[in-house]
């Protein structure tokens, strides 16, 4: 993405299709949150899930344990890749905190990963 895109990823509540409201008091991160992480190519891992992963805190959207989400993308400003789909959005991955600081060593990555608490 270059500095004129913006992209925003949010959780929605199944039950009330709203934003998913926990005391974090947010729902959702993006490229123009103040603190998020970004790598060197450029990418933001967006962390879901009861807890931060330690060192990802502006990076992560608290879900709330036994509520169903759905994640919700919005672009803004989307350049030439986006529309001939050379870039496609990345899958949403499971993994375990513990292994965040594996997997991202050097804030490298390039997936948005839902975590398991």
């Amino acid at each position: 993405m270059t500095e004129n895109e913006i992209a925003k990823h949010a959780i929605y509540d199944v039950d009330t299709r709203g934003l998913i409201t926990s005391d974090q008091k947010r729902a959702e991160r993006g490229s123009v949150h103040e603190g998020i992480k970004t790598n060197p190519d450029g990418s933001t891992p967006i962390f879901i899930g009861p807890k931060a992963p330690k060192g990802w805190e502006n990076n992560w959207i608290k879900s709330v344990p036994g509520r169903a989400w759905f994640p919700y993308f919005r672009f803004y400003g989307p350049t030439e890749p986006f529309f001939d789909q050379s870039w496609k959005l990345p899958q949403i991955e499971e993994t375990d905190f513990a292994e965040v600081a594996e997997y991202y060593p050097n804030s490298c990555g390039t997936t948005i990963k839902q975590t398991r608490g």
